[in-house]
């Protein structure tokens, strides 16, 4: 009898150990990734509107967390808890660690506060009574994750549209720009070019007037002069010397360029627009320029 009592307890165990590993395996399908383990090093992770996820925020237990949005508005919840809420609707989330020398992850949130106009936040969740929220330095300029890097020692990357000004040369993108975290907003770091990228340096511009080709990115030693109507193709961009038009503050623009003859060099447009005596340098600037 004993043995078969064995047998039977034996064959009702493995009944239940099947039961249960059926029942984690329609859990996980039903509801992937609602458990995100806490984010190491430079992992960069995207998160879902209007669901909600278990999260490391600030080192201690984690944190049931969710963002939606609201109305006009996009909206962080913490353990049940509206504990954030800004302008715009947010499209797109990322759960990551900026420093990984403190015990802090942060939420980035990419929104169009004004409509067409994306800006990126950083959130960092220190406890229930304490929220900080970080905006980019250059507030005027679009903001976005689309190419989102990070080094884990508060240096990560973002993409901007144009956040030096520029009204002779237009609009522009700049690829995978570094910035940090420091004071209260999103502080861009200065690179002495940046790489250039999105439909800016796909499509052709085509010079309106005549300008002088360098071999660097300032204006010694000309090598050739393009001539208007030449076409060229921009690929990196450094920032000159910042000046004030009367009305806002603009930058010299140096511009890599690969022009339709073959030449490369670099291109300079003047910061400010009445400069170049009323003749616009391009036929086609981007935006609004």
């Amino acid at each position: 009898m004993t043995i078969r009592s064995g047998h039977f307890n034996c064959k009702r165990v493995l009944s239940m150990l099947l039961a249960l590993a059926i029942m984690v395996s329609t859990v996980t399908i039903l509801f992937p990734n609602q458990v995100l383990a806490a984010t190491k090093g430079t992992a960069v992770k995207t998160l879902k509107l209007n669901k909600t996820y278990s999260l490391d925020l600030n080192g201690g237990s984690k944190e049931k967390v969710k963002l939606k949005n609201v109305g006009d508005n996009w909206t962080l919840i913490v353990n049940g808890k509206r504990v954030y809420s800004n302008i715009g609707s947010a499209f797109d989330i990322k759960y990551l660690d900026i420093d990984t020398s403190d015990k802090y992850k942060e939420l980035l949130v990419e929104s169009d506060p004004w409509g067409g106009f994306s800006q990126v936040t950083a959130v960092r969740y220190y406890s229930k009574n304490k929220v900080k929220a970080y905006v980019c330095d250059h507030v005027n300029a679009f903001t976005s994750l689309a190419g989102v890097k990070n080094t884990g020692k508060n240096k990560f990357y973002l993409d901007f549209d144009t956040p030096y000004r520029n009204s002779n040369y237009g609009m522009y993108h700049i690829k995978r720009m570094p910035v940090k975290i420091s004071g209260s907003m999103i502080v861009s770091l200065k690179k002495n070019t940046y790489e250039l990228g999105d439909y800016f340096i796909t499509s052709d511009y085509i010079l309106n007037k005549s300008m002088k080709l360098y071999p660097k990115a300032s204006r010694k030693n000309a090598v050739s002069t393009l001539k208007a109507g030449t076409t060229f193709k921009a690929t990196r961009v450094k920032i000159g010397t910042r000046r004030y038009n009367g009305y806002n503050y603009e930058y010299d623009l140096y511009v890599k360029v690969k022009a339709s003859n073959g030449k490369t060099g670099w291109l300079y447009f003047p910061a400010l627009k009445e400069s170049n005596g009323g003749k616009p340098y391009l036929v086609n600037p981007r935006g609004w320029a």
